[in-house]
């Protein structure tokens, strides 16, 4: 499961790297992915694939993540204590990180880390258990904080509502990382999706 996703994001960051060298357009999902056809058609890594996926000073503060990490806080509506496992590992000499959580022995979520040199911001591709889909946030940094969002379109009442969610990753200091998300439907308001602080138990 680990090498297959780590397969997986290596073609994904492979595709967009043309792409997002070209693409102007701000919160362009398309074009952070990138299109499959360009990796079945073969494209080798050229030099300036190898020097976008060496680590850079942005970087640093990514790298404070590697680790395995206690989390407890709480989720939802109904602020769910959660009590879960994290661990993070580097990937691609440090320009990437894989995190994976993990609730009662069960892998209940999987996501990757790095910084688009090309776009300069930070990107982050999530899946996990009840995801209809694999999401996609950018992001940018802000002193100790990393923050992430996205927008998307679902239909409520036969109508399309725009739903907006906020990712704030802020690194407290002495192994500690508060974890906020954030969600905004159109009409309603923001409302607290999950709030929980990762302390580090081991390094990676």
């Amino acid at each position: 499961m680990k090498i297959f996703a780590s397969q997986v994001l290596a073609a994904l960051l492979l595709a967009c790297v043309p792409v997002c060298a070209q693409s102007q357009a701000e919160g362009n999902m398309d074009a952070l992915l990138g299109p499959a056809t360009a990796v079945n058609q073969g494209m080798g890594m050229s030099e300036e694939i190898r020097q976008a996926l060496l680590p850079g000073p942005e970087h640093e503060l990514l790298s404070r993540l590697a680790g395995k990490w206690a989390i407890e806080g709480t989720q939802g509506r109904e602020k769910r204590l959660v009590r879960q496992v994290a661990e993070v590992t580097s990937m691609f000499g440090g320009s990437w990180f894989e995190l994976r959580v993990a609730t009662d022995g069960e892998l209940v979520q999987l996501a990757h880390l790095g910084y688009d040199r090309y776009r300069k911001h930070f990107a982050m591709w999530e899946v996990g258990r009840g995801f209809t889909s694999p999401q996609v946030r950018v992001g940018e940094n802000r002193g100790d904080e990393l923050r992430f969002w996205r927008k998307y379109t679902i239909r409520r009442r036969s109508q399309p509502t725009v739903v907006r969610e906020r990712l704030i990753l802020t690194f407290l200091g002495a192994g500690k990382i508060r974890w906020e998300s954030f969600e905004t439907i159109e009409g309603e308001g923001e409302r607290d999706q999950k709030s929980v602080v990762l302390t580090k138990v081991a390094e990676e």
